[in-house]
């Protein structure tokens, strides 16, 4: 590491010396198109059926197992790609659009939001979830959901979805919108007694910098460096 300039976080001078602020929005889709990123895993789909979720241009991801007039048995989740949590902190929040209906006063047992940290194959229930007001196609926001102790992580959330042979509603979710603060030089300068930290020039921490422009903390005090 050869050092190139010394200063004071939040004086002047130098090269950005005050970092740009980054922003809490960690994902930001309205999942009406692959472009969401979303794919999916069938723990149970029955021979009659070709899928369980899908993506509408209109209406986002949807999930139905009623085809034909017949009512199918079926668990399945809608997988959003990894959410990169790691330079986050709390609070992780979550929220979106619903739409259910066809649900016979089943919705809170057949449906939930679930979690998984990145490579794992169990998945956590999100508590949380509101269950709407009434059976209808009518979006409405779905209360605020927290995921705080999945702050420092790389995640998945997951869309479950279960039906039986006589009762299968839809469910159809759209505008999700992940946010987590990132971690701030300053905040991590504060807990640091003597550890050595590294931050890129938007502030997030870095934990090992590569070929590069940092900022380097030592006991509350900053130096930029170039890592080659």
């Amino acid at each position: 590491i050869t050092e190139v300039m010394e200063y004071k976080l939040g004086e002047g001078g130098g090269d950005n010396p005050n970092p740009p602020v980054v922003s809490d929005i960690v994902y930001n889709k309205d999942l009406k198109s692959e472009e969401c990123g979303f794919t999916w895993e069938n723990n149970e789909i029955n021979d009659g059926q070709n899928y369980v979720w899908s993506i509408s241009s209109k209406y986002g991801l949807k999930a139905s197992a009623y085809i034909s007039n017949t009512n199918y048995v079926a668990d399945a989740y809608a997988v959003s790609p990894v959410l990169d949590l790691t330079n986050r902190e709390a609070p992780v929040t979550v929220d979106f659009s619903q739409a259910a209906n066809f649900f016979k006063g089943t919705f809170a047992d057949a449906v939930s939001v679930v979690v998984r940290e990145e490579g794992a194959t169990a998945w956590t229930v999100v508590p949380g979830l509101s269950v709407p007001e009434s059976d209808s196609l009518a979006f409405n926001p779905a209360a605020t959901m927290n995921l705080d102790q999945y702050a420092g992580k790389k995640i998945q959330l997951g869309f479950r979805y279960t039906s039986t042979d006589k009762v299968a509603g839809t469910w159809e979710i759209d505008k999700l919108v992940v946010k987590a603060p990132a971690k701030s030089a300053v905040s991590a300068i504060e807990a640091a007694e003597g550890e050595v930290l590294y931050f890129n020039l938007q502030g997030v921490r870095v934990a090992n910098p590569e070929n590069g422009l940092y900022i380097k903390v030592v006991n509350g005090k900053s130096q930029k460096v170039l890592v080659k």
